[in-house]
């Protein structure tokens, strides 16, 4: 069977087994090592909105990351928290070189926190014994509420109230409600003001059975508040159970 072709040399043989492919128009075979190069040096040119020509700089943080990850000033809270907690950890990490006196005109609260770790830390490095039960309770927590959430959370669990879904409950009440969440703050800084036997905040938050007790009925409060009645009750019944095991053992004694 004969097979004209108008045009011998508008069509080149490519190297490898005969078949369709085996003979392809002219000009079509490009090297694919160059297609990449090629989207690059276009995007690199590829003009912007005011006629300008993009940089590669340029192109990576416009294109390549969302808006909120580009500075902390346009970001916006809830968006990625993921980011959120990094970025307080930033800011704690700068905070931390700044004194606590200076901090408490700017955000007396977070000065407060600022204590409690400093403390935390210092007693870590004094009694390495203790130095886990610290890391468990202060220095693993990025907030005074997550903190406080977790040593509630797990002075009251038993078989049937799990200490994660306390934390979850209590962490819930103290970030919604600014009541309970400066309540708590003032309550730690009472302690440590008026009590001559408390020498840190951390003394209070950690080993304070009273302030566990006050911080428990703030929380029952709110849930009561919001129709949370039985988790209410339930959480009243527990710490005055929890207080009443620890008379009694030191009658015992």
């Amino acid at each position: 069977m004969r097979c004209l072709l108008t045009s011998p040399s508008s069509f080149c043989t490519h190297p490898g087994p005969v078949g369709v492919g085996s003979i392809v128009p002219r000009g079509v075979l490009r090297s694919r090592s160059s297609r990449p190069q090629q989207r690059i040096h276009a995007s690199r040119d590829a003009p912007s909105s005011n006629g300008k020509g993009l940089d590669e700089d340029t192109i990576w943080s416009q294109l390549a990351f969302p808006s909120y990850l580009q500075s902390s000033k346009s970001h916006k809270k809830g968006v990625c928290d993921d980011f959120d907690k990094a970025l307080a950890a930033a800011e704690r990490k700068q905070a931390a070189d700044c004194s606590i006196e200076d901090l408490e005109e700017e955000d007396p609260a977070e000065a407060v926190w600022l204590a409690i770790r400093r403390e935390a830390e210092r007693d870590a490095a004094t009694e390495p014994l203790l130095s886990s039960f610290l890391y468990a309770t202060i220095l693993a927590h990025d907030s005074f509420e997550r903190a406080l959430a977790f040593v509630l959370s797990n002075r009251l669990a038993n078989t049937v109230m799990l200490p994660t879904q306390l934390f979850e409950t209590f962490y819930e009440v103290l970030v919604s409600d600014a009541d309970v969440r400066q309540g708590a703050l003032a309550d730690v800084e009472a302690c440590r003001e008026r009590d001559p036997a408390c020498t840190s905040y951390s003394q209070a938050l950690l080993y304070y059975k009273g302030y566990h007790a006050i911080q428990t009925h703030r929380i029952a409060h709110a849930l009561w508040s919001r129709g949370q009645k039985f988790m209410a009750v339930a959480l009243q019944s527990r710490v005055s159970e929890v207080r009443s095991l620890l008379q009694s053992r030191c009658k015992t004694v």
